[in-house]
């Protein structure tokens, strides 16, 4: 099934359409049914009320109160919410303590606040999965509260209407109250404990953003200590002074601590990380067996060649999807930080086959070392005087490779390697230029916001890939022949929706590394938001990003459905090639129009909108797209009457050509000069065209032929006869057949009329007749004559005379 991946993601974006469809639909029958509800309310409240519609009221409460009793019964329930409040607070405190600390410490580190806004989004993520249905229930409650509430004021009104002393309606109104006073204290009893809940929940909001809050102040306040001397500078011993034993026990004292919660960590989550070391198996065998018939051309090589680095790359990528969807599946933040660095080095490790260049992998490999190793204090938690002397430390070694390497005579073939070359050594310059200035807080963000900003880039390349090579993996093992052998072809089509993603991603990315947004969220809500402002109408990157995606998906859900008609289902029916095209020339305008409202239900139109704009649009096309039309509608009719097919040979004026393509609006013509024409519909409908092959490609020759005066015409016509016969391109049903037709003026006028096969073939066959009929002739001696014309003189000098009559002299 060609472009079979491109059909399941249009039929995904089909389905959610669908949904999206049936939601209001639901809203509207809701509507109806409550508006229902309420001109029956309406209607009992209006005028005088009368027994018959107090019992006729009192029973239809009754039924609703069974129904509001079901209703609530079905609700969910909040006992799993509110049991994981408590944890969920216990983190949050935690997270506000340890804020407050950092915030305190002299010792404070640049990086430090990243962690914590991943802690803090997490939290956010978490309250927000609880918050959910805890409002919606808090919504429905309200409103059924009000509603019940309501129903007591109209009890109120029959009292006051209806005061006949009748027992049974006395009765009546009490057992009436009794059901209304039931029905408020069961939304009560309901409502009181989510209130309770959400009330909890609010209050965890309310730390959070607090918390939140307060990391921004000191971000803030780190920033402004970064343009700031935080620092002796790296050159004078006061620096050096910090480097004493109290440094090292300190240091040695937060490793000891650092490796005691991971004990503690691996203690709490042995079965989750028994379980993960299985599945961590399991992928690293599946990548490894996969190697077997990869190419080095393929995108998944770099991957099979490191199965253990692409399990451990695939590992570390998906933990981070893993922990956001899956509360339950909680990793502790350490242990997140650690997948970051193995992150780092696998990507490290998958460069080997990934770069040609020999430098250039060497040097990214080296700075992605240097990252996980900054990485690694950070997660440690040494003191910032140890960071900042690690930084300071690589990046002159880093000045100095780059110095060696300026004087290196190996150019390179890459023109983009050699500009690499000649730059990439001046972030470290800079680096050390602020440490020796006593900048500390500046160089190590300057060092990490580089080296985060180079691996990101590579890791997202990688992800790019990663994609790539699992889809090749995909459509080779499914059991379509079609998709195996147009895999390169779906690859292809995919290529430009993958860059896109991945290249949002990247900018996202870079935007939380260098403190734009604090989370990649936020960052692509920002791009997505990026536009300008015509008149009332605001065009963003994202609606320009939605128009092109749906437009495209549509293209390729065209191209799939037109591949699996042309070379699965329309061949087993036996239709020709002409019948083929024209059907899927027709499924893809089909498509197109169907990707086209799709496009703008995605956009927000409604279904009346839309008419409204259909109806705009065709009177528009009436006025001013005339010629248009009807060359669409003749295209139409090509396509259904079928008198013209892709492959026929047509006349067209003095121009004989093949037709090569069908289209709504022209028909492309080829001739046989290799030029090609193309002719709007309409003159093909509304013209003269001869098509030589519209029922069958067989087709007569003539061949016209004079012989002297004189000649044997049952020979002449015996030869005819023979000629035709000896031909192999002359067919023997029908027969060929020789005529003696006229007497000419030079000539006696013969014709050979012959079948061929194939009209193409009418310009060969006609020259081997001709050559064959000559040799023949010539061969029995039958002069083919030139044209004679004999002149009478009636009056002439006599001087002309007498010498014509002598001759010449």
């Amino acid at each position: 099934m060609r472009y079979g991946l491109a059909i399941c993601i249009s039929c995904l974006l089909l389905l959610a359409l669908a949904a999206g469809l049936q939601r209001p639909l639901r809203a509207e029958v809701k509507a109806a049914a409550n508006g229902q509800k309420a001109e029956k309310a309406d209607a009992a409240e209006a005028g005088n009320r009368t027994i018959v519609d107090l019992f006729s009221w009192a029973e239809l409460q009754r039924q609703e109160f069974i129904d509001l009793e079901t209703e609530i019964d079905g609700m969910q329930d909040l006992g799993g919410i509110a049991a994981q409040l408590p944890a969920l607070a216990g983190a949050v405190g935690l997270l506000e303590r340890e804020i407050d600390g950092f915030a305190a410490s002299p010792d404070r580190n640049r990086l430090q606040p990243d962690i914590f806004n991943n802690r803090i989004g997490r939290a956010k993520l978490q309250l927000l999965k609880l918050k959910g249905p805890v409002a919606d229930m808090i919504t429905r409650l309200s409103n059924l509260h009000s509603e019940w509430s309501a129903k007591k004021l109209v009890l109120a009104d029959y009292h006051r209407q209806t005061d006949l002393p009748m027992a049974f309606v006395v009765e009546e109104k009490k057992d009436l109250a009794r059901v209304i006073d039931s029905a408020v204290a069961l939304i009560e009893k309901r409502l009181n404990p989510v209130l309770a809940t959400g009330k909890e929940i609010a209050g965890l909001q309310v730390r959070i953003n607090a918390a939140e809050n307060r990391l921004d102040r000191v971000k803030t306040e780190i920033r402004r200590e970064s343009a700031q001397q935080t620092s002796p500078s790296m050159l004078s011993p006061e620096f050096y002074s910090r480097l004493n034993a109290a440094l090292l026990r300190d240091s040695f004292d937060r490793l000891r601590g650092f490796l005691g919660q991971q004990k503690e960590n691996l203690q709490g989550h042995s079965v989750l990380l028994f379980f993960g070391a299985i599945g961590f198996v399991m992928l690293w065998l599946a990548v490894r067996s996969s190697g077997a018939n990869t190419s080095p051309a393929s995108y998944w090589y770099s991957f099979a060649r490191c199965p253990l680095a692409a399990s451990t790359f695939i590992v570390s990528v998906g933990s981070a999807l893993f922990t956001i969807l899956i509360i339950e599946f909680d990793l502790p933040q350490q242990w997140q930080q650690l997948l970051h660095i193995l992150n780092v080095v696998s990507v490290a490790v998958l460069l080997k086959d990934a770069i040609a260049d020999n430098w250039f992998r060497r040097g990214l490999r080296r700075l992605a070392f240097f990252l996980a190793t900054t990485l690694s204090l950070v997660v440690v938690g040494l003191p910032e005087t140890l960071i900042f002397v690690f930084v300071f430390y690589s990046s002159l070694v880093a000045s100095l490779m780059y110095g060696f390497g300026m004087f290196s005579k190996v150019a390179p073939s890459n023109p983009w390697v050699l500009w690499m070359r000649r730059i990439w050594g001046l972030p470290p310059l800079f680096i050390l230029l602020s440490g020796m200035g006593g900048y500390d807080q500046f160089a190590v963000f300057l060092f990490s916001a580089c080296l985060s900003t180079i691996v990101a880039f590579l890791t997202i390349w990688m992800l790019y890939r990663l994609f790539l090579g699992v889809m090749e993996l995909l459509c080779a093992g499914v059991p379509f022949p079609l998709v195996r052998e147009s895999r390169a072809a779906i690859i292809s089509s995919l290529r430009p929706l993958v860059v896109m993603i991945h290249l949002l991603l990247a900018v996202s990315v870079i935007g939380v590394i260098w403190g734009s947004h604090k989370t990649v969220t936020k960052a692509l809500a920002a791009l997505a938001d990026v536009g300008f402002t015509v008149g009332d109408v605001r065009i963003t990157l994202g609606f320009t990003i939605v128009v092109a995606v749906v437009f495209y998906l549509a293209l390729l859900v065209s191209k799939a459905v037109q591949a699996i008609l042309l070379h699965e289902v329309l061949p087993r029916y036996g239709a020709d090639k002409g019948a083929q095209l024209s059907i899927s020339r027709l499924v893809h305008y089909a498509v197109l129009t169907g990707g086209f409202f799709v496009m703008l239900r995605v956009l927000g139109f409604k279904p009346e909108q839309i008419t409204i704009l259909g109806g705009a649009f065709g009177v528009g096309i009436a006025f001013g797209l005339q010629a248009i039309i009807t060359n669409f509608a003749s295209g139409l009719i090509l396509l259904f009457e079928r008198p013209i097919k892709v492959g026929d040979t047509l006349q067209l004026g003095g121009e004989f050509g093949e037709v090569k393509k069908l289209g709504l609006r022209a028909t492309v013509i080829r001739t046989f000069d290799n030029a090609e024409i193309v002719v709007p519909n309409s003159d093909l409908i509304t013209g003269q065209v001869t098509n030589w092959t519209l029922a069958s490609r067989k087709v007569r020759v003539r061949v016209p032929i004079g012989v002297a005066y004189g000649t044997e015409v049952a020979k002449v016509l015996e030869i005819l006869r023979g000629v035709a016969a000896a031909n192999p391109m002359v067919l023997g049903d029908p027969k060929p057949a020789a005529f003696f037709l006229a007497f000419g003026a030079s000539s006696l006028d013969f014709e050979l009329r012959v079948w061929i096969p194939d009209f193409l073939e009418k310009t060969q066959v006609l020259s081997d007749l001709n050559q064959d009929i000559e040799a023949e002739l010539s061969a029995h001696g039958i002069e083919i004559p030139f044209p004679q014309t004999d002149l009478h003189i009636r009056s002439l000098d006599p001087q002309v005379a007498a010498g014509l009559r002598n001759g010449p002299a």
